[in-house]
This record gives structure tokens, sequence and C-alpha cells, in this order.
């Protein structure tokens, strides 16, 4: 006896075949989707290119990665860190070819485009850099370091009023490196006195941008303000701590990198990044690729004694000046530590090994008479003062220092050598004072 189904099932039964053929459906695109990523990946493999007389380390990893390609599962990964090794060393085509592939792997993945373009941002290329920030920030529209290479990209390539439409948002609109680049579009269209104002608000927020002083210079020479020009280029040569744009999508190839310059680089962005930790090591793998690393030595020195590791900071001081025991400021740095320390005969012991061996000696002696003089021998300190400024009377520095100590003792020769001084540094508020007897 057959049984007959009540006949609202028959709609029921009828979807349910259509969702198993949807799933399959589904499954078979996934499927082709996923054939075509790997087909991308595989297309993206570059070849390796001559890396004789690279670190052993280098070779390793870089052998690694290739081997982990052969994984179908860790393919993609192994692309992507590939990728990165070759960016951070500097190896442009195969990182380009690299990234290619994962940005047609991942048509809505802003990062591919962005590393596309940074990686060709440094060359002439700027059609092609243009063109992967444009397809990025279609993807990202309200993103600053997008907007900003973006509009960048536009100057390099003379197309200035496509990049002052880029830089007008009003989200970004007192943004510093907005308005950085905002002054150097303004010098370079010869428009002098628009770019002073833009320049003047990008320092009056990171006193750190060089370029700004720079362009500041060039903007005021032109139109005829030489004190302007000049407080521009002292400012320029006495930025204690340069600042460097500080990009996420970049810090992760710090961990790549095997090019000492480099690492160096990325070390001082680890600062300012409020990493030190991550500078330490930085700049120690440059030294073990490098042991004659002077620069390297010095700086791990430097983040040891902002750190207050003196005895660590003095031991790196002197390994860099192993490596060059003709400059001076390895001296001058293990004297101030010394004085930190308030042990000012060391320092002095310092200072005149540094005078016997340096090859440039004015700060030397004048750091020698601040020492003298806090151990109660100002004939002596007067004596360095004055060799400091017959060693490079040019050095303002040393006109400054012989100044303030023969104008406290009411001599006339002190007034003339700070008159002198701040014609060149009229923005010394210090020497100023002094002078107008506040």
């Amino acid at each position: 006896m057959k049984t007959l189904l009540p006949r609202q099932a028959y709609p029921l039964i009828f979807s349910l075949f259509l969702l198993i053929a949807l799933m399959v459906g589904l499954d078979f695109i996934s499927d082709q989707r996923e054939y075509e990523s790997e087909a991308l990946i595989l297309h993206g493999i570059p070849s390796v290119p001559a890396i004789g007389g690279w670190p052993e380390a280098f070779r390793s990893e870089l052998k690694g990665y290739y081997s982990d390609l052969l994984d179908q599962d860790g393919r993609e990964e192994a692309l992507e860190r590939l990728a990165y090794l070759y960016h951070a060393n500097g190896f442009v085509d195969e990182a380009y070819h690299a990234y290619q592939a994962l940005r047609l792997a991942h048509p809505f993945e802003p990062r591919w485009p962005y590393l596309l373009g940074v990686v060709k941002s440094d060359y002439s290329e700027q059609e092609s850099v243009i063109k992967h920030f444009e397809a990025t920030i279609k993807l990202e529209p309200e993103a600053r370091l997008t907007r900003y290479r973006l509009a960048q990209a536009y100057a390099k390539d003379q197309d200035f009023d496509r990049a002052k439409e880029t830089l007008n948002t009003p989200e970004f609109a007192k943004d510093p490196l907005f308005l950085l680049l905002k002054g150097e579009i303004a010098v370079r269209e010869e428009r002098f006195e628009d770019a002073i104002p833009d320049l003047a608000s990008a320092l009056e927020q990171d006193r750190g941008i060089k370029e700004a002083y720079e362009l500041l210079a060039e903007a005021y020479l032109n139109i005829g303000d030489s004190v302007g020009y000049k407080e521009a280029l002292w400012n320029f040569d006495h930025v204690e701590v340069e600042s460097e744009i500080i990009d996420p999508r970049l810090l992760p190839l710090r961990s790549y990198c095997y090019d000492t310059y480099k690492l160096r680089q990325y070390a001082k962005i680890s600062l300012l990044n409020d990493e030190p930790l991550v500078a330490l090591d930085l700049l120690q793998r440059a030294l073990e690729i490098d042991p004659e690393d002077f620069e390297a030595s010095f700086m791990l020195a430097e983040v040891a004694k902002s750190s207050g590791s003196f005895d660590l900071a003095s031991a790196f001081f002197r390994r860099a000046r192993e490596i060059d025991p003709r400059d001076d400021q390895t001296y001058l740095e293990a004297a101030r530590i010394h004085v930190d320390l308030f042990e000012y005969k060391e320092a002095i012991k310092e200072l005149e090994n540094g005078l016997k061996e340096s090859s440039y000696r004015s700060d030397l002696f004048l750091e020698l008479g601040k020492m003298l003089l806090r151990v109660g021998d100002p004939e002596k300190a007067e004596e360095a003062f004055r060799a400091a400024l017959r060693e490079d009377s040019d050095s303002l520095r040393a006109m400054k220092g012989l100044g303030l100590y023969l104008f406290q003792r009411n001599e006339g020769e002190g007034r003339k050598l700070l008159e002198a001084y701040l014609s060149s540094v009229p923005n010394d508020a210090e020497v100023a004072s002094l002078l107008r007897g506040l």
C-alpha cells in the first residue's frame, strides 16, 4: 500500500534539493578559487638572485623559504616571508614579483598594493608607484600613510596639482607630514612665502624634521631673509633626534634584515617607536654580521647609556674606539658617562686621551674646559676654551664656550665673541638674554 506525502511536503523537498545543489556548486567555486590562488602563488615565486657574499644566515633563511614553497599548505605564508626577506635586504625586483602574486591572489587586501608602491618608491618609476597607491587608497580611503605616499608620488612625478588635491583633506590638515609635503611642493613651485607657514607649523609639532629646516632655509634665502636663513641652517645642524616615518606595515621587515646599514636604520625607528630592546637586538645583529661596524657599536653604547647601563655603554664606546681610535665622539661620550657618575677626574683623563688620538679636537678641548671649571682650575679651563677655538675657528660651539667663559668674568672680548656668535645664531635665547643684561 502506497503512502502519499502531504502536499505541503513537496516544496520542502524541492528546497532541500536546491540547497544541496547550491552547496555543491559553492564547493566547486571555492575549489576553483583555491586552485586559481594556488596558480598565482606558484607563478609569483621569484628566481634566486646572485647572493654571493651575503651572510650564511641569510642564505640559509632564503633556502628554507624556497623549501617551504614545496609544501602546498604553507606555500602562501612562505611566499609572504620570502617577499619580506627580499624587500628588507634591497632585492627590489624579487620582492616586487612576490608582492605582485600576493596582490593578485588577494585583490581586496590593501597591504599588497601598498607594499608594491613602497618597494618601488625610491626609484624613478613613479607611474607604477602611483598606480599601486591609487589602488590602495580605493581600498582604504582614510588611511593616513597611504594618502601621504600617494601625494608624495604625484609630487615626484611633477604632478603638483594632484599632489595638493590628495593632501587637501580636513582630517590631516595639521598633520606634520602633510604640512611638510605641502611646504616642499610650494618651494618646488617657487611659492616661497606660501611654504614658510606650512613648514613652520610642521616644526611646531615635530622639531626633529630636518628636511623642514632645509626647505625653510631655501625659502628664506629666496625671499632675502638672511636672519631666517641663518636660523633655519643652525636648527638643521642642531637637530638632536631626527624624526623618521614609523610605518606599521614596514616594521615586520626588521626581522628579516641582514644589511647592516638598514639594521641601523630600523634600530633608529625602533627607538623612536619606544622599543629599545628591539633596537638593541637589531644593533647586535649588525655587529654579528660585521664586527667592525663602528656606527652599530656607537649606537649600542648610546642605547645602553640612555637606559642607565653605564658599564655596558662604556664597553661599547671602547669597542667603537678600537674600530676607529681617531673619532672624537667616543672619547666625548665616555667622558660624559663619568660626568653622570660625578667622576670628573676620570672624565678629564678620557678627554686627554682623546686629544692624543683624535683627528678632530675642538669639541674635546671645549668639553675639557668645562670639566676643568668643575674641578676648580679656571686658568687651565681658559687655555682649553682658547685651544678649542684655535683648533676650529669656524666652530660656533667653541666661540660660544670661550665667549661665555670670558663674559662671566666681565671681559670685553667675551661680549665681542658672543655678539659674533649671535649674528650666526640669532635664536639662541641664552646668549641674547645675557647680552641684553637680563
